[in-house]
This record gives C-alpha cells, sequence and structure tokens, in this order.
C-alpha cells in the first residue's frame, strides 16, 4: 500500500486480532483475545475477529472489513492510524498507544476512557482517538 510501511512478523508468530461491538464495534489487532472476556460487562457484544473470518488478514482487508460493515478498529499498530489520517472515516480508530504493556493495563485503558470513546464515536469528522 503506498505511503504505509510493511509490518515485519517472525515467522509463525501471528499477531492475535479481536473485536468487541458497543453501540458502534470495535475491530481490533494486536491485543490479545483475553479483551473480549475481560470487557464483556462494558463492551457486552465482544467477539474475536477469527469468528468473523478475519484470522490473519492484512490490514487493507481489516480497514475494508470494518468500512464495509460500521466497525471502529482499536489497535496498537500505527499503520491503522495512517490510514484513518489518509482516507479519514470511516472507518474510525482507537489507537493504543501504551507500547508494551499489559492486557489488565489495556483493560484498565478502555474502561476509564469509555466515556471519550463514546464521545468520538458520535463525532462525525474524527478520523482517530489516540489512547494512552
Amino acid at each position: 500500500m503506498l505511503g504505509l510501511r510493511s509490518r515485519t512478523r517472525t515467522p509463525g508468530r501471528e499477531c492475535p486480532r479481536w473485536l468487541i461491538r458497543h453501540k458502534e464495534s470495535f475491530l481490533t489487532r494486536n491485543l490479545s483475545a483475553r479483551l473480549t472476556g475481560e470487557l464483556a460487562d462494558a463492551y457486552p457484544n465482544c467477539a474475536h475477529v477469527v469468528e468473523v473470518g478475519l484470522a490473519g488478514a492484512s490490514d487493507r482487508t481489516i480497514w475494508q472489513y470494518a468500512q464495509d460493515n460500521g466497525f471502529t478498529i482499536v489497535t496498537k499498530d500505527e499503520d491503522f492510524h495512517r490510514l484513518s489520517v489518509l482516507h479519514g472515516p470511516p472507518p474510525r480508530v482507537n489507537w493504543i498507544r501504551l507500547g508494551n504493556c499489559s492486557t489488565a493495563e489495556i483493560v484498565q485503558l478502555l474502561r476509564r476512557r469509555s466515556g471519550e470513546i463514546a464521545s468520538f464515536l458520535t463525532d462525525a469528522d474524527a478520523a482517530f482517538l489516540a489512547l494512552a
């Protein structure tokens, strides 16, 4: 894809991907699949992206799926932030900027910032929200 760097992966190590549904839906990448269970009370319609057939999908495929199906992407992957700047919404991107962190820290972040996330989803012009 023009203008975006390619991500190299260690052979045999796939990045986990998952999705959360909450008013708008969240389609996420590079985050533990355990988050769906950990956040089920706050984001009650959680499901792993494997359930929608996106295991091993490229960034572009995930982007297109999110766009076609009304998802918001939640990710630690800078490439999706770049796509949001390049193309604008939809889909929207929640970009988690915690660096190397635990699943518990991501859960705390998504719970703590849920009001801001909800506001972001109602802003027609907002393309991405950086969460740290």
